[in-house]
């Protein structure tokens, strides 16, 4: 089996203001994804009160019109 070395290939080092970037981004990224998951999670929410009301309302409807009934 053959084993290909790399050739030396020397990288000029990273100045500390590309890594205060790629921090700021990856905090800007997780940042914007907990909001938007805490804003779809709300309005998941919100439409499953409303359900929730308008079974409740009708249930009571329905309710009433049987003790009417009798």
């Amino acid at each position: 089996m053959e084993v290909h070395h790399h050739p030396q290939v020397t990288h000029k080092e990273k100045p500390w203001k590309e890594y205060l970037l790629e921090g700021l981004m990856i905090f800007l990224a997780v940042s914007l994804g907990f909001i938007a998951e805490n804003i779809r999670e709300h309005l998941s929410e919100q439409n499953k009160k409303k359900e929730l009301i308008e079974m409740v309302s009708l249930d009571k409807e329905l309710g009433e019109k049987q003790f009417f009934e009798l």
